[in-house]
This record gives C-alpha cells, structure tokens and sequence, in this order.
C-alpha cells in the first residue's frame, strides 16, 4: 500500500469519526499489519474479491486488523468484531445519504461481515494468556 492510500484511509476514519481512527496514524505498522477485508492467510485473490465485495469497508478492516494484531482475551476478539461492524455502519452513513440504496446495501454488507467474524474470526485473532484464560 502507498503512503497516498494510507493517508486516505486516515482522512476517511477521521471525517467519519470511525472508533480506532487514531490507530492509522502508525503508518509502519499500518503497512506491516493491514491487508484489507479477509485474513491474512487467506490467498490474496480471495482478499481482493472481498475488497470489491465492500470497498467502503474497507478503512474498517484496517483498524480491526490492528485490534486483531493487539490481541487479547476472547472479550477483547468480540468488542474488535462489534467496533469494525459499527464502524462499518458509521462509514456508509458517512458516504452516502439516507435515500441511496448504497447506504443500505453497505450497512447490510457490515453486518455480514460481521456473522462471518463470529463464524471464523477467531482463527486470525492474536490471543494473550489464552492457557490462562481457559482456566478460568
């Protein structure tokens, strides 16, 4: 990714007042974590099908992939699943208005993206103390 599309994600997540924004201001680990919709074992041919299934979605994936990288508890995994969905529902009404069928079409689109985290998510999430936390 180019310096360019990083400064866009960031003005797009600060103009929207996306929850983790302040997260993209790490350029470096940006680039190192980032990969766009889908995780990062995933071939890159299935990652650009689902960046065009939601390209608004996108700049929402960048900060769950961050939340991810952070890791931590199974509480942490589900509060990064329900941030990038309501983040998702954030951008689309940021991008377009409440008559647009993409507005919707977006927000339904967060939401499924969201079924698919609860589904497959934790495969991809960087858990800490995870022995620790099965004891409880």
């Amino acid at each position: 990714m180019t310096g360019k599309e990083i400064e866009t994600m960031i003005a797009l997540a600060t103009a929207a007042k996306l929850e983790g924004a302040e997260s993209l201001l790490d350029t470096e680990r940006v680039r190192r974590v980032c990969n766009g919709i889908g995780p990062a074992w995933a071939p890159q041919t299935v990652r650009d099908i689902l960046n065009r299934f939601a390209p608004p979605l996108v700049v929402t994936s960048w900060i769950h992939d961050l939340d991810y990288d952070t890791g931590g508890a199974e509480a942490d995994r589900i509060a990064a699943d329900d941030r990038m969905y309501h983040n998702g529902l954030k951008v689309a009404n940021f991008l377009f208005p409440w008559w647009h069928y993409k507005r919707y079409r977006y927000r339904r689109r967060a939401l499924e993206l969201r079924a698919a985290l609860a589904i497959g998510g934790e495969a991809a999430f960087t858990y800490i103390n995870k022995k620790k936390d099965e004891d409880k």
